[in-house]
């Protein structure tokens, strides 16, 4: 749930500056970070699926940015 909450989080951020217009470093930041949270949060619904043995197993595949 660690890393819902940093998204949850991240996204008010991006709301809040949005809303001031505020698309400076800050709202750079907060965005990639929104992709390397979602990167994170995929690995561990699949290291829960596999440990649990579920049949449903959720791939994503994106371009890489590192």
């Amino acid at each position: 749930m660690e890393v819902n909450t940093q998204l949850w989080e991240v996204e008010d951020v991006l709301r809040g500056l949005e809303k001031s217009q505020d698309f400076g470093t800050s709202f750079v930041a907060a965005a990639r970070s929104v992709y390397q949270l979602n990167d994170r949060r995929a690995a561990v619904k699949k290291e829960i699926n596999l440990l649990t043995g579920s049949i449903i197993v959720e791939e994503k595949s994106y371009e890489k940015y590192d």
